[in-house]
């Protein structure tokens, strides 16, 4: 309650802004901040909402994409997780192809740093051939956000829930899983993760790298002058999506879209 209430009073002020507010007023430094304060206030309040109604619409279900039919726990271990592009199925879209090209080949591990909720650790034990899937996130409550997706999606058996990896470590998995799947988003970690010791080791692995080039490093050049000697490297960019393209979005006004 107290949060819609906050909704509605900050989109009336920002409405009364913009309606009220003359043009210099408007071209004034503090009033801009203020009133792009109050745009954020609702978006963020606004987005909340949102994602109510669609963990609601979808009753929890990935309703498309690789990973369809996959059952979420929309309690998250940071920010909003993303909940809204899983559910429709279009979170990371850009990695459909490489996932289905994926079903085809046989792993001895899928190993996934960074798993936060379990998204990508679930979905590997739900589609591809692996008879293991270790997710490692040094946040306690993600890896028992894991460990009740697991559940939910009938892969508990083959998803082990550990904390955080070092280099070292991730070198020691490829020495016992040498054909593995490694999935790494870390926040800009994978830098000083994907060194040469565990490509050394990772000569059978097929390496997915989400590479946070803000954190102020050119990381996605790097990592791959790092990976070109011994694999075959693809760069990929997130692109565009269309809120027309998916249906649940489709009667939705053009903000909330």
């Amino acid at each position: 309650m107290l949060n819609r209430l906050l909704l509605t009073a900050a989109r009336r002020l920002f409405r009364n802004w913009s309606k009220y507010t003359d043009r210099a007023g408007k071209a004034d430094g503090k009033s801009r901040k203020l009133a792009a304060d109050l745009f954020r206030v609702t978006a963020i309040e606004r987005q909340k909402v949102i994602e109510e109604e669609i963990a609601r619409e979808t009753g929890g279900v990935v309703a498309a994409g690789p990973f369809k039919g996959m059952r979420i726990d929309p309690e998250t271990s940071w920010g909003t997780g993303d909940i809204v592009p899983k559910l429709l199925g279009c979170y990371e879209a850009e990695l459909a192809e490489t996932l289905a090209a994926l079903k085809v080949e046989t792993f001895d591990a899928v190993l996934n740093i960074g798993s936060a909720e379990g998204y990508y650790a679930i979905g590997a034990a739900m589609i591809l051939d692996a008879p293991t899937v270790i997710a490692m996130d040094i946040d306690p409550a993600a890896q028992a956000a894991t460990a009740r997706n697991a559940d939910r999606n009938g892969v508990a058996d083959k998803v082990e829930c550990r904390g955080g990896i070092d280099a070292e470590g991730l070198a020691a998995l490829l020495v016992e899983f040498p054909r593995s799947l490694v999935v790494c988003d870390c926040e800009g970690f994978e830098v000083d993760l994907i060194v040469p010791p565990v490509i050394a080791e990772g000569g059978q692995t097929t390496f997915v790298i989400e590479c946070h080039d803000f954190i102020g490093r050119p990381v996605t050049e790097d990592l791959s002058a790092r990976l070109a000697p011994t694999h075959e490297v693809a760069v990929i960019h997130e692109g565009p999506r269309d809120p027309n393209a998916y249906p649940l979005l489709r009667g939705r006004d053009s903000l909330d879209r």
